[in-house]
């Protein structure tokens, strides 16, 4: 395997071993991975971690070491739970989980206060915790091709939201929205949900600086 290393940017697992304190950004994408090595708490100074497109089935605890984890990308694995541990990475900024075999968060998530951007496209998500409002920071939020039937209340909650995307949720409609929600929201992506015309114009309404695209 050919390892590529850009400063303190690496693309080869070994590379990074080799040199683990100036690892700040590991791309193992499409890398057939399945686990991860005890060593990797080596990583103390890794920012950016993309394991997208293996074959991870189990979320590596080793990567709960890494706490000044920024950007974390499991994209495309056969991932079927979240940790409760997850919450020690109390630095994540950015979570991209979509691809798996997801059908709950842990409730621990919503202690990650600085997550901005959350991606859970492709599970199998009909419900979200309670406590998902106090994700305060949250601005990009990705729900498509999942199996919600409404919004949760805890995602209408949400008061920094700008970009919601939860298209071909088959099922889902927005009857319990209402004035008030989403203050921030800017775009709401909508094609392939079960979205009536009146449902529409309440929410040309509820929320009329947004843009509804279906």
């Amino acid at each position: 395997m050919n390892s590529i290393s850009f400063g303190q940017t690496f693309n080869s697992l070994a590379s990074a071993l080799a040199q683990p304190e100036k690892v700040v950004v590991l791309n193992l994408s499409g890398k057939n991975i399945s686990a991860l090595p005890q060593a990797f708490s080596q990583f103390t100074k890794l920012q950016t971690l993309i394991l997208n497109d293996n074959e991870i089935s189990e979320f590596p605890s080793q990567i709960l070491s890494c706490t000044n984890l920024k950007v974390l990308q499991l994209t495309g694995n056969k991932i079927k739970q979240l940790p409760k541990e997850i919450a020690v990475l109390q630095n994540l900024e950015e979570l991209e989980i979509g691809f798996n075999e997801l059908s709950v968060l842990p409730e621990e998530i919503t202690a990650i206060k600085k997550l901005s951007k959350l991606n859970l496209t492709h599970n199998s998500f009909s419900s979200l915790p309670e406590s998902f409002a106090q994700l305060s920071q949250l601005t990009i939020l990705d729900l498509s091709y999942n199996l919600f039937a409404a919004l949760p209340n805890a995602v209408l909650q949400l008061p920094n939201l700008k970009t919601l995307d939860v298209t071909y949720n088959k099922e889902l409609k927005l009857n319990n929205i209402k004035a008030g929600n989403l203050p921030m929201l800017k775009l709401l992506q909508l094609k392939g949900t079960a979205i009536s015309d009146s449902e529409t114009l309440k929410l040309n309404y509820v929320i009329p600086d947004c843009l509804l695209v279906f």
